[in-house]
């Protein structure tokens, strides 16, 4: 507790002080001889307790409260007087005083009551300022959120908006931040570490939650974020306190209350480039780019040229290569911007699904169609995902226009054993079965296929098996046995020796070195 005495008399102000310290209470004592001097010593102080003489010089008690109560001071004040005067009395309480007591009535007992009354009276008015802070922030946030929605382009709009919701920034060199949590958070723990943080810069700043872990701070930044090194440390401490990953965004710097919403949507846009990749950190909404080289087709031009080729050459398997090295190499491209990323990945696809409803008409195919097509206009928040499920999909029409494409090139015998393979490649499959189908000689099969295949049909039939268990290991998520059963090698520890012959890792170092896990 801080205490002030205000007291023209010294022995009376060592008497007060002695009479304190004997309470036992943990307090800080300030002695004045003049209300000018205490005033001054408020201007820069915040106290608790103001115990103050009436009748002193250069500045009495009544002037010292009434300036206190032009300033809202907060303190419990207690009017300390050597006469009885009924009409000091009421003027001192209508200037704020809570207690009025004669000199001649000071005892320890006395001191102590009133102490204990200022301690529950600081109590209630510490309680009713966080909840008028609160309902402030709360107020703030909500107008703010209205703020960005409404963009108010109009000159003047923004600055009175702000006026009436008692932000006071300043309109000179405005950033914003945003950033945003992997994990759930505590609010009241980020708002205090965003007020440490901003505090320590010396700067005005406002800090509101966005989202349920998104969170905007709003800032004069007098030399701006150079860079992202800036930005880094804020991560650090975030990550480092709130044990999740964290992805910051930063605007660039502009005067002027009408920037406010779009430097907030350039914040929002650098960080959540940031978080769509995956990468914990910080982006600067400058260092974002719209294309892959400064031309605007760039280097993922070129490659989608390479693609569509290609597929006009029917070259389909080195055209799923390629489609799979496109996607790569956009991993790798944390700097461009994710619209334009999603841009490319669909652009891809749909030159795949062009060629696929150029060539199949297959009934059976339809509804794997139908489900691709809806991926183009699928929302993506996290690259990996898009990832994974571009390649799963563009894998699946290469393999359906391979086998379109091979099967017209052999005899109907042929393309009947390659159509009852690819759809049954996880059952029990003998030449004998694809004879009797055939109402062939098992010998002229066997001859038949290795004539116009080059391969013989167990070549063919373990190369189906291996391809699909390497989609399977992929991509999915079933154990090592339960991959062998359902690619036909019904013995796991045969599926091991054969896939490790033909791949030359086994399959759970293929897992591990190519496994997509799925996020959303």
């Amino acid at each position: 507790m801080k205490i002030v005495i205000v007291e023209d008399e010294s022995v009376t102000r060592q008497w007060l002080c002695n009479q304190i310290g004997k309470l036992k209470l943990r307090c800080h004592v300030e002695t004045f001889s003049n209300g000018r001097q205490a005033l001054d010593y408020l201007s820069d102080q915040e106290t608790d307790v103001l115990l103050t003489d009436i009748r002193m010089p250069v500045m009495d008690g009544l002037e010292l409260l009434r300036e206190m109560k032009k300033r809202k001071d907060g303190a419990y004040k207690v009017i300390l007087s050597a006469y009885d005067e009924f009409h000091c009395v009421r003027q001192a309480m209508r200037l704020g005083a809570n207690e009025f007591i004669l000199k001649s009535e000071i005892t320890g007992e006395e001191l102590e009551r009133i102490l204990e009354e200022a301690a529950l009276f600081l109590e209630q008015r510490d309680g009713r300022k966080k909840a008028d802070e609160e309902e402030l922030a709360l107020r703030q946030e909500a107008g703010m959120r209205r703020f960005l929605r409404l963009d108010l382009p109009k000159a003047g709009k923004a600055e009175e908006y702000l006026r009436e919701l008692n932000i006071g920034l300043r309109a000179e060199d405005l950033a914003a931040a945003a950033v945003f949590f992997e994990e759930f958070v505590l609010r009241e723990r980020v708002m205090e570490l965003l007020h440490l943080f901003f505090e320590e810069k010396e700067e005005r700043f406002f800090c509101f939650q966005s989202g349920s872990q998104e969170f905007f701070v709003i800032f004069n930044s007098s030399e701006g974020p150079k860079d992202d090194e800036w930005g880094e440390r804020l991560c650090h401490l975030l990550a480092a306190h709130m044990g999740s990953d964290v992805y910051v965004g930063l605007s660039d710097v502009e005067s002027g209350y009408d920037w406010i919403s779009q430097l907030c949507r350039q914040a929002w846009t650098a960080g959540m480039n940031r978080k769509f990749f995956g990468i914990s950190g910080c982006r600067c909404f400058k260092n974002i780019k719209a294309a892959g080289e400064e031309k605007p087709c760039g280097i993922f031009g070129r490659r989608l040229r390479e693609i569509w080729e290609l597929l006009e050459q029917q070259d389909f398997s080195p055209a799923s290569r390629k489609g799979l090295e496109f996607f790569n190499s956009l991993k790798a491209a944390e700097d461009l911007h994710m619209v334009y990323v999603l841009a490319l990945g669909r652009m891809v696809l749909a030159a795949y699904l062009r060629k696929f409803q150029e060539s199949v008409s297959d009934e059976e195919d339809n509804p794997r169609l139908r489900e691709i097509i809806l991926l183009l206009g699928k929302e993506y928040s996290s690259f990996s995902l898009f990832q994974e499920e571009m390649e799963s999909a563009l894998c699946l029409i290469c393999r359906i226009l391979n086998r379109k494409f091979r099967r017209n090139r052999y005899s109907p015998p042929v393309q009947e054993i390659i159509r009852f393979v690819e759809e049954h490649y996880g059952e029990r499959i003998s030449l004998e079965l694809l004879a009797d189908r055939a109402h062939l000689s098992r010998s002229y099969v066997s001859v038949l296929f290795k004539r116009e295949t080059g391969q013989r049909f167990s070549e063919y039939l373990q190369e189906v098996r291996l391809k699909n268990a390497c989609h399977s290991l992929k991509y999915g998520n079933c154990s090592i046995q339960e991959v062998a059963e359902m690619t036909g090698f019904f013995d796991t520890a045969h599926f091991s020796r054969v896939f490790k012959e033909k791949m030359g890792v086994s399959p759970m170092e293929y897992r591990k070195k190519n496994f997509r896990a799925k996020k959303s």
